[in-house]
């Protein structure tokens, strides 16, 4: 089995590191190692191992134990959650990178929209035997054209600063 790499270590950080300074540097390093971005044959590892150390220390409960028994806090009944890693659904994480990275559409990959909210009152009976209810509302969109910026297209588009 391979050893693990101490987690500050991976995150390139001292033991007295702020949460702040861990913040800062899986920002950065997360970024750095993606795999859409990072374009090496160890990019899946690296990036899974910045995840794990970031998780890890980032939790003041985490922290303690690791800080205090190594990688042996995980079999105190921890869990760094990268365990089932392969058979993950990345649909939760999709969000979270969008905000980083931007976002990515391929060609066959449907767009998500934004999550809306609505609040409905019903009564207790309707609760409890169910209900079918008509919801109307309005959106607003970016249309493909201008993107939202009032253009003819996107190339009579500038910027001002």
């Amino acid at each position: 089995m391979k050893q693990k790499k101490n987690y500050y270590e991976v995150l390139g950080l001292s033991r007295d590191a702020s949460l702040e300074d861990i913040k800062k540097s899986y920002r950065s390093l997360s970024k750095k190692y993606h795999p859409d971005l990072y374009k090496q044959a160890d990019a899946d590892t690296k990036f899974k191992e910045v995840q794990e150390a970031f998780e890890v220390l980032s939790d003041p409960n985490k922290r303690s134990q690791y800080d205090r028994m190594g990688h042996n806090f995980n079999n105190q009944g921890f869990s760094s959650g990268f365990e089932d890693f392969q058979n993950s659904n990345f649909d939760e994480f999709e969000d979270i990178f969008s905000s980083f990275f931007g976002k990515r559409k391929s060609r066959n990959q449907s767009h998500k929209g934004k999550d809306h909210n609505i609040q409905l009152n019903i009564s207790f009976m309707e609760a409890v035997l169910g209900t079918q209810k008509l919801i109307e509302f309005y959106i607003q969109e970016n249309c493909d054209k201008c993107d939202g910026t009032g253009a003819k297209n996107k190339n009579d588009v500038r910027v001002m600063h």
